[in-house]
């Protein structure tokens, strides 16, 4: 291939990264892909390997379907199949130059620029595996997205998901993720740019300068954000309709709203809001999110008793999820299919016979 560099956009889900990657997906330097984490999901079994079967290929393949179902590929294409010539034969090469070939199966339906220098990978997972991601493409640029955690938990309470709305739960991930980021961001500094969703609404030009200049790319204006490209977006919208695809993706055509930014203050009640100052104070406060509340000790010690159930409870998923990395591949596109066919059921109402 040609020599193509691949850059991450990392940080927890609805602090903007969706956004972010659409605008820079203007970018004629600027290859984008829809949020599917097969690169990580992958990596544990096939990142030493320099020949690759088509059994494994057509293994990626496979997730990468499976995937579109879970979540469609709004604004692209996925546009390989079992019939192309790529997964007839095997591949010689490093894992991260057959990514790159994936990565290249995913054609924007508007602004794909077949010859940009940059990928841009977004995907909120890959915060906690950037360092796996460095090993892979040690030569890897980050840019860290945070939001006010207030804001992030009342959206994540707002958008239609999986997970639980609790303002608990969506705290403690929070702070997890933001853990991760930061602390990644200490030992790679050079490698990293943070920037503020605040900062990329309020002052897009501003932030999206700071961006091309890390990258090292042209200047260009946010209001190239082409109308086809919206016009792509509602067009999935139409084909895929879901509420909370509706949710994620239906922002993205209409004017940043910079008025939502403070949007916690009314909406989040007072309970609420201490709930959320009591787990997120530390990091918040790193990032310069100020709290508003002012916890007295006894108050406190009752937080963290009606807390610590949940704290358990994440914990318990995290080692889960970590234990699964290290799975057998055909076990694991197994059992991902089966966690697709799970969430399928309840979508459609419908139980396992």
């Amino acid at each position: 291939m040609d020599i193509v560099e691949v850059n991450y956009i990392i940080g927890i889900g609805r602090s903007g990264t969706t956004l972010l990657t659409s605008i820079l997906g203007a970018h004629p330097a600027i290859n984008t892909v829809p949020e599917n984490y097969f690169v990580t999901f992958f990596y544990n079994s096939f990142k030493n390997k320099t020949c690759f079967k088509t059994s494994d290929l057509m293994l990626i393949h496979e997730f990468n379907l499976l995937f579109n179902r879970l979540q469609p590929y709004i604004g692209y294409d996925y546009t390989l199949t079992k019939e192309d010539d790529f997964l007839q034969q095997s591949f010689i090469g490093s894992y991260h130059e057959l990514c790159k070939h994936f990565y290249n199966f995913f054609k924007h339906k508007t602004n794909n620029s077949v010859n940009a220098p940059i990928i841009i990978d977004k995907n909120p997972s890959n915060t906690l595996y950037c360092e796996k991601l460095l090993k892979l493409n040690p030569n890897a640029k980050f840019i860290f997205i945070t939001r006010d955690y207030r804001a992030n938990i009342l959206s994540r309470i707002e958008s239609i998901h999986i997970r639980p709305p609790s303002v608990v739960y969506n705290a403690i991930r929070w702070n997890y993720f933001t853990n991760k980021a930061l602390k990644f961001e200490k030992q790679h500094q050079n490698q990293v740019l943070r920037i503020k969703y605040e900062e990329l609404v309020s002052h897009p030009e501003h932030t999206l300068d700071r961006i091309f200049s890390f990258l090292r790319i042209e200047k260009y204006s946010k209001s190239h954000l082409q109308m086809s490209e919206e016009q792509a977006i509602v067009d999935d919208l139409t084909n895929h309709y879901s509420e909370r695809l509706n949710k994620k993706y239906g922002d993205l055509i209409k004017p940043i709203n910079t008025s939502r930014l403070d949007s916690w203050k009314k909406n989040l009640a007072y309970e609420q809001l201490i709930l959320s100052d009591y787990i997120c104070n530390g990091f918040g406060e790193k990032l310069g999110y100020k709290p508003q509340s002012n916890i007295a000790v006894l108050k406190k010690i009752s937080l963290f008793i009606k807390t610590i159930h949940l704290r358990y409870i994440l914990l318990i998923e995290q080692i889960k999820d970590e234990t699964t990395f290290y799975l057998p591949i055909k076990f694991k596109v197994d059992r991902f299919k089966k966690h697709i066919e799970r969430i399928e059921r309840v979508r459609n109402g419908t139980k396992k016979k």
